[in-house]
Protein backbone atom coordinates (compact mmCIF):
# COMPACT_ATOMS: atom_id res chain seq x y z
CA UNK A 1 0.00 0.00 0.00
CA UNK A 2 1.46 3.88 -1.25
CA UNK A 3 2.77 5.31 2.00
CA UNK A 4 0.96 8.94 2.57
CA UNK A 5 4.45 10.12 3.45
CA UNK A 6 5.65 10.20 -0.13
CA UNK A 7 2.88 13.70 -0.56
CA UNK A 8 3.72 15.70 2.47
CA UNK A 9 6.86 16.34 3.24
CA UNK A 10 8.61 15.79 6.44
CA UNK A 11 5.40 14.11 7.64
CA UNK A 12 6.57 11.09 10.04
CA UNK A 13 4.24 8.42 8.96
CA UNK A 14 4.04 4.92 7.37
CA UNK A 15 1.55 3.62 5.69
CA UNK A 16 -1.99 4.32 5.67
CA UNK A 17 -4.27 2.33 8.62
CA UNK A 18 -7.01 0.15 7.53
CA UNK A 19 -10.17 1.50 6.25
CA UNK A 20 -8.11 4.46 4.36
CA UNK A 21 -7.09 4.03 0.75
CA UNK A 22 -4.04 5.59 -0.23
CA UNK A 23 -3.90 7.55 -4.08
CA UNK A 24 -1.40 8.32 -6.20
CA UNK A 25 -0.59 11.78 -6.50
CA UNK A 26 -1.84 13.43 -9.93
CA UNK A 27 0.84 14.56 -12.57
CA UNK A 28 -0.06 18.36 -12.61
CA UNK A 29 -2.05 20.82 -11.26
CA UNK A 30 -3.09 22.89 -7.79
CA UNK A 31 -3.35 19.79 -5.62
CA UNK A 32 -3.76 15.68 -5.28
CA UNK A 33 -6.12 13.12 -3.74
CA UNK A 34 -4.04 12.08 -1.14
CA UNK A 35 -6.66 8.91 0.50
CA UNK A 36 -10.30 7.94 0.78
CA UNK A 37 -11.16 7.29 3.76
CA UNK A 38 -14.13 4.78 4.01
CA UNK A 39 -16.92 5.76 6.92
CA UNK A 40 -19.75 4.69 5.63
CA UNK A 41 -22.58 3.70 7.93
CA UNK A 42 -26.52 3.97 7.39
CA UNK A 43 -27.04 7.86 8.17
CA UNK A 44 -27.35 9.54 4.26
CA UNK A 45 -26.95 13.16 5.71
CA UNK A 46 -23.95 15.38 6.17
CA UNK A 47 -22.54 18.48 6.65
CA UNK A 48 -19.64 20.41 8.22
CA UNK A 49 -16.34 19.10 8.93
CA UNK A 50 -13.83 20.56 11.58
CA UNK A 51 -10.03 19.19 11.08
CA UNK A 52 -8.50 19.58 15.15
CA UNK A 53 -4.37 20.81 14.65
CA UNK A 54 -4.38 20.00 18.31
CA UNK A 55 -5.64 16.82 18.92
CA UNK A 56 -4.52 15.53 15.31
CA UNK A 57 -7.96 14.79 14.91
CA UNK A 58 -11.18 14.76 12.02
CA UNK A 59 -14.90 15.86 13.46
CA UNK A 60 -17.39 14.97 10.49
CA UNK A 61 -21.34 15.78 10.71
CA UNK A 62 -22.81 12.93 9.69
CA UNK A 63 -26.52 12.81 10.43
CA UNK A 64 -27.18 11.75 13.79
CA UNK A 65 -23.27 11.49 14.58
CA UNK A 66 -20.39 13.35 14.75
CA UNK A 67 -17.40 10.98 13.56
CA UNK A 68 -14.17 11.03 14.60
CA UNK A 69 -11.33 10.46 12.34
CA UNK A 70 -7.53 10.12 14.02
CA UNK A 71 -5.31 12.36 11.20
CA UNK A 72 -3.87 11.63 8.65
CA UNK A 73 -4.29 8.52 8.54
CA UNK A 74 -7.98 8.46 8.57
CA UNK A 75 -9.06 5.65 11.35
CA UNK A 76 -12.34 6.06 12.82
CA UNK A 77 -11.27 6.39 16.64
CA UNK A 78 -15.00 7.51 17.88
CA UNK A 79 -17.83 8.97 17.44
CA UNK A 80 -20.48 11.81 19.05
CA UNK A 81 -23.70 10.13 18.96
CA UNK A 82 -27.47 10.83 19.98
CA UNK A 83 -28.07 14.16 17.85
CA UNK A 84 -30.86 15.03 15.12
CA UNK A 85 -29.55 16.67 12.22
CA UNK A 86 -25.68 17.81 13.13
CA UNK A 87 -25.01 20.51 10.87
CA UNK A 88 -22.19 22.33 12.41
CA UNK A 89 -18.86 21.70 14.75
CA UNK A 90 -17.12 23.79 16.74
CA UNK A 91 -13.93 23.24 19.47
CA UNK A 92 -12.64 24.94 22.27
CA UNK A 93 -9.42 23.29 23.89
CA UNK A 94 -8.96 25.77 26.17
CA UNK A 95 -11.96 24.57 27.81
CA UNK A 96 -11.77 21.25 26.68
CA UNK A 97 -15.17 20.73 25.06
CA UNK A 98 -16.76 20.99 21.43
CA UNK A 99 -20.02 21.85 19.95
CA UNK A 100 -22.59 20.46 17.48
CA UNK A 101 -25.65 22.35 16.05
CA UNK A 102 -28.83 19.96 15.84
CA UNK A 103 -30.82 20.94 13.25
CA UNK A 104 -34.25 18.99 13.93
CA UNK A 105 -33.57 19.56 17.64
CA UNK A 106 -32.66 22.99 17.92
CA UNK A 107 -30.24 22.28 20.44
CA UNK A 108 -26.64 22.90 20.78
CA UNK A 109 -24.80 19.62 22.22
CA UNK A 110 -21.49 19.96 24.42
CA UNK A 111 -18.85 17.34 24.48
CA UNK A 112 -15.79 16.88 26.17
CA UNK A 113 -12.70 17.27 23.77
CA UNK A 114 -10.96 14.06 25.78
CA UNK A 115 -13.74 11.21 26.56
CA UNK A 116 -16.50 12.64 23.20
CA UNK A 117 -19.14 11.81 26.01
CA UNK A 118 -22.14 14.80 25.14
CA UNK A 119 -22.18 16.79 28.64
CA UNK A 120 -25.40 18.68 28.41
CA UNK A 121 -27.44 19.97 25.40
CA UNK A 122 -28.27 23.94 25.33
CA UNK A 123 -31.63 25.20 23.84
CA UNK A 124 -34.26 25.59 22.54
CA UNK A 125 -32.20 27.69 19.89
CA UNK A 126 -33.72 29.54 16.36
CA UNK A 127 -35.05 27.11 13.91
CA UNK A 128 -32.51 24.89 12.49
CA UNK A 129 -29.19 25.79 14.35
CA UNK A 130 -26.59 25.43 11.54
CA UNK A 131 -23.28 27.16 11.45
CA UNK A 132 -21.82 27.31 14.42
CA UNK A 133 -18.32 29.19 15.10
CA UNK A 134 -16.60 30.36 18.17
CA UNK A 135 -15.48 34.84 18.27
CA UNK A 136 -11.64 34.71 19.34
CA UNK A 137 -12.29 38.13 20.25
CA UNK A 138 -15.31 38.03 22.48
CA UNK A 139 -14.74 34.27 23.56
CA UNK A 140 -18.58 33.97 22.46
CA UNK A 141 -20.36 31.11 20.53
CA UNK A 142 -22.50 32.13 17.75
CA UNK A 143 -24.61 29.82 15.94
CA UNK A 144 -26.65 31.20 12.85
CA UNK A 145 -30.22 29.39 12.83
CA UNK A 146 -30.70 28.49 8.95
CA UNK A 147 -34.59 27.92 9.53
CA UNK A 148 -35.12 31.33 11.32
CA UNK A 149 -35.47 34.83 9.70
CA UNK A 150 -32.24 36.22 10.24
CA UNK A 151 -31.62 35.85 14.08
CA UNK A 152 -28.71 34.35 15.74
CA UNK A 153 -27.92 32.55 18.84
CA UNK A 154 -24.95 33.21 21.37
CA UNK A 155 -24.05 31.30 23.29
CA UNK A 156 -21.18 31.56 26.57
CA UNK A 157 -19.10 28.91 26.22
CA UNK A 158 -18.21 29.04 30.55
CA UNK A 159 -21.95 28.90 31.64
CA UNK A 160 -22.94 27.21 28.55
CA UNK A 161 -26.24 29.37 28.75
CA UNK A 162 -27.63 31.47 25.71
CA UNK A 163 -26.66 34.94 26.38
CA UNK A 164 -29.34 36.55 23.64
CA UNK A 165 -31.08 35.64 20.30
CA UNK A 166 -29.92 38.38 17.99
CA UNK A 167 -32.33 39.59 15.45
CA UNK A 168 -30.81 41.05 12.26
CA UNK A 169 -33.68 40.45 9.83
CA UNK A 170 -33.10 39.41 6.33
CA UNK A 171 -33.79 36.20 5.03
CA UNK A 172 -32.05 32.69 5.36
CA UNK A 173 -28.40 33.23 7.09
CA UNK A 174 -25.69 30.91 6.21
CA UNK A 175 -22.28 31.05 6.85
CA UNK A 176 -20.31 33.14 9.94
CA UNK A 177 -16.65 34.67 10.06
CA UNK A 178 -15.22 37.08 12.65
CA UNK A 179 -12.11 39.38 11.75
CA UNK A 180 -10.62 38.98 15.61
CA UNK A 181 -11.40 42.63 16.12
CA UNK A 182 -14.89 42.64 17.44
CA UNK A 183 -16.52 42.14 14.12
CA UNK A 184 -18.68 39.16 13.16
CA UNK A 185 -20.17 38.74 8.99
CA UNK A 186 -22.83 36.81 7.93
CA UNK A 187 -24.37 35.93 4.66
CA UNK A 188 -27.62 36.34 3.91
CA UNK A 189 -28.34 33.56 1.07
CA UNK A 190 -32.22 35.70 0.19
CA UNK A 191 -30.61 38.94 -0.40
CA UNK A 192 -26.90 38.59 -1.54
CA UNK A 193 -25.87 40.85 1.10
CA UNK A 194 -23.13 40.27 4.35
CA UNK A 195 -24.43 41.41 7.55
CA UNK A 196 -22.17 43.10 9.94
CA UNK A 197 -22.65 43.14 13.64
CA UNK A 198 -20.73 43.69 16.26
CA UNK A 199 -19.42 41.25 18.40
CA UNK A 200 -19.17 43.08 22.06
CA UNK A 201 -22.76 44.90 21.92
CA UNK A 202 -24.04 42.16 19.75
CA UNK A 203 -25.75 44.53 17.47
CA UNK A 204 -26.23 44.72 13.76
CA UNK A 205 -24.15 47.41 12.17
CA UNK A 206 -25.01 47.14 8.49
CA UNK A 207 -25.18 45.29 5.70
CA UNK A 208 -22.84 44.81 2.11
CA UNK A 209 -24.15 44.10 -1.02
CA UNK A 210 -22.72 41.00 -2.85
CA UNK A 211 -24.14 41.90 -6.23
CA UNK A 212 -23.82 40.28 -8.62
CA UNK A 213 -23.09 37.30 -6.60
CA UNK A 214 -26.26 35.58 -5.66
CA UNK A 215 -27.27 33.32 -3.00
CA UNK A 216 -24.22 33.01 -1.14
CA UNK A 217 -23.45 30.28 1.66
CA UNK A 218 -20.09 29.78 2.57
CA UNK A 219 -17.49 32.06 4.05
CA UNK A 220 -14.02 32.34 5.15
CA UNK A 221 -11.63 35.46 5.90
CA UNK A 222 -8.14 36.43 5.51
CA UNK A 223 -7.86 37.99 8.65
CA UNK A 224 -4.40 39.55 7.70
CA UNK A 225 -5.70 41.34 4.66
CA UNK A 226 -8.87 41.69 5.61
CA UNK A 227 -10.69 40.56 3.25
CA UNK A 228 -14.02 38.07 3.18
CA UNK A 229 -14.23 35.80 0.41
CA UNK A 230 -17.98 34.26 0.09
CA UNK A 231 -18.91 32.16 -2.34
CA UNK A 232 -22.30 32.03 -4.02
CA UNK A 233 -24.79 29.65 -6.28
CA UNK A 234 -24.21 31.34 -9.40
CA UNK A 235 -20.38 30.69 -10.24
CA UNK A 236 -18.82 33.87 -8.31
CA UNK A 237 -16.78 34.42 -5.26
CA UNK A 238 -16.84 38.04 -3.96
CA UNK A 239 -14.15 39.44 -1.90
CA UNK A 240 -15.05 42.33 -0.23
CA UNK A 241 -12.76 44.41 2.19
CA UNK A 242 -13.78 43.30 6.01
CA UNK A 243 -13.26 46.69 7.05
CA UNK A 244 -15.04 49.02 4.63
CA UNK A 245 -17.05 46.12 3.02
CA UNK A 246 -15.92 47.51 -0.52
CA UNK A 247 -15.37 44.77 -3.44
CA UNK A 248 -12.13 43.40 -3.97
CA UNK A 249 -13.05 40.99 -6.78
CA UNK A 250 -15.11 38.92 -7.67
CA UNK A 251 -14.34 35.43 -9.31
CA UNK A 252 -15.60 32.83 -11.33
CA UNK A 253 -15.96 29.51 -9.58
CA UNK A 254 -16.70 25.93 -10.59
CA UNK A 255 -21.11 25.34 -9.87
CA UNK A 256 -23.01 24.85 -6.96
CA UNK A 257 -20.61 25.88 -4.31
CA UNK A 258 -21.50 25.55 -0.53
CA UNK A 259 -17.78 26.03 1.48
CA UNK A 260 -14.99 28.03 1.37
CA UNK A 261 -11.73 27.98 3.66
CA UNK A 262 -8.48 30.42 3.72
CA UNK A 263 -4.87 28.47 4.60
CA UNK A 264 -3.15 31.53 6.37
CA UNK A 265 -0.25 29.57 6.24
CA UNK A 266 0.02 29.39 2.71
CA UNK A 267 -2.44 32.41 2.06
CA UNK A 268 -4.79 29.94 -0.36
CA UNK A 269 -8.40 30.07 -0.87
CA UNK A 270 -10.63 26.51 -1.19
CA UNK A 271 -13.90 26.08 -2.34
CA UNK A 272 -15.37 23.39 -2.93
CA UNK A 273 -18.87 22.20 -4.56
CA UNK A 274 -21.49 19.71 -5.28
CA UNK A 275 -20.36 19.30 -8.59
CA UNK A 276 -17.10 17.64 -7.30
CA UNK A 277 -14.27 20.04 -7.87
CA UNK A 278 -11.83 22.25 -5.76
CA UNK A 279 -11.00 25.53 -6.66
CA UNK A 280 -7.98 26.52 -5.75
CA UNK A 281 -7.07 29.91 -5.08
CA UNK A 282 -3.74 32.17 -3.89
CA UNK A 283 -4.04 35.33 -2.39
CA UNK A 284 -0.90 37.20 -3.51
CA UNK A 285 -1.29 40.78 -1.72
CA UNK A 286 -4.43 42.26 -0.55
CA UNK A 287 -5.42 43.25 -4.34
CA UNK A 288 -4.26 40.27 -6.06
CA UNK A 289 -5.73 36.90 -6.14
CA UNK A 290 -5.01 34.60 -8.59
CA UNK A 291 -6.68 30.72 -9.56
CA UNK A 292 -4.39 27.98 -9.43
CA UNK A 293 -6.59 25.54 -11.02
CA UNK A 294 -8.98 22.83 -9.99
CA UNK A 295 -8.80 19.41 -8.36
CA UNK A 296 -11.04 16.96 -8.86
CA UNK A 297 -12.46 15.95 -5.48
CA UNK A 298 -16.49 13.83 -5.91
CA UNK A 299 -19.87 13.76 -6.51
CA UNK A 300 -21.36 16.13 -3.19
CA UNK A 301 -17.91 17.29 -2.19
CA UNK A 302 -20.12 20.26 -1.37
CA UNK A 303 -18.40 21.54 2.37
CA UNK A 304 -14.46 21.08 3.93
CA UNK A 305 -11.58 21.74 6.45
CA UNK A 306 -8.34 22.15 6.34
CA UNK A 307 -5.72 20.42 8.53
CA UNK A 308 -3.64 23.40 10.30
CA UNK A 309 -0.81 20.49 10.70
CA UNK A 310 -0.15 19.77 7.41
CA UNK A 311 -2.48 21.93 5.16
CA UNK A 312 -4.63 18.68 3.98
CA UNK A 313 -8.14 19.56 2.31
CA UNK A 314 -10.76 17.28 3.53
CA UNK A 315 -13.94 16.60 1.93
CA UNK A 316 -16.83 14.18 2.09
CA UNK A 317 -18.24 12.26 -0.59
CA UNK A 318 -19.94 9.13 -1.74
CA UNK A 319 -22.07 7.41 -4.31
CA UNK A 320 -25.27 8.99 -4.91
CA UNK A 321 -28.75 7.88 -6.40
CA UNK A 322 -30.24 8.95 -10.02
CA UNK A 323 -32.44 12.13 -9.01
CA UNK A 324 -36.16 11.88 -10.37
CA UNK A 325 -37.27 14.29 -12.20
CA UNK A 326 -37.65 18.28 -9.71
CA UNK A 327 -35.76 15.90 -7.57
CA UNK A 328 -31.98 15.69 -6.15
CA UNK A 329 -29.68 12.95 -6.28
CA UNK A 330 -29.53 11.58 -2.68
CA UNK A 331 -26.54 9.79 -1.01
CA UNK A 332 -26.93 5.93 -0.81
CA UNK A 333 -26.15 3.95 2.75
CA UNK A 334 -22.55 2.72 3.26
CA UNK A 335 -20.83 4.51 0.38
CA UNK A 336 -19.88 7.93 2.65
CA UNK A 337 -16.24 8.59 3.05
CA UNK A 338 -13.84 11.59 3.33
CA UNK A 339 -10.97 12.54 0.47
CA UNK A 340 -7.75 14.04 1.77
CA UNK A 341 -6.27 16.60 -0.59
CA UNK A 342 -2.88 17.93 -0.53
CA UNK A 343 -2.87 21.22 -2.54
CA UNK A 344 0.89 20.98 -3.47
CA UNK A 345 1.02 21.38 -6.61
CA UNK A 346 1.05 24.91 -9.27
CA UNK A 347 -0.98 24.79 -11.84
CA UNK A 348 -1.58 28.02 -14.37
CA UNK A 349 -2.84 31.17 -13.04
CA UNK A 350 -5.76 31.80 -14.77
CA UNK A 351 -7.53 34.71 -13.18
CA UNK A 352 -5.53 37.32 -11.56
CA UNK A 353 -7.61 40.17 -10.24
CA UNK A 354 -5.91 44.05 -9.66
CA UNK A 355 -7.43 46.85 -7.76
Amino acid sequence: MMSIKAFIPGLALGTLACGAVAIAAMASGPGAIIARFEIGGNDVAYDYLRADSDGHRLFVAHGTRVEVLSLPDGRKIGEIAGMNGVHGIELVPRLGKGYTSDGLDRKVSVFDLKTLAVERRIGPTGMKPDAIQIDPQSGQLFVVNGGSTGDITVIDPHSDSIVKTLVIGGGKLEQIAFDGRGHAFVNDEQRSVVHVLDTTSLKKTGSWSLAPCEEPSGMAIDRERHRIFSVCGNGKMAVLDSDTGKPVAMLPISGDPDGVAFDSRVANAYVSNREGLLDVFHVISANQIMKMGSVKTGQGARTLAVYAGTGTVYVPTGSFTKPEKGGAPALVAGSFAVLAISPTGAGPAAERTTE
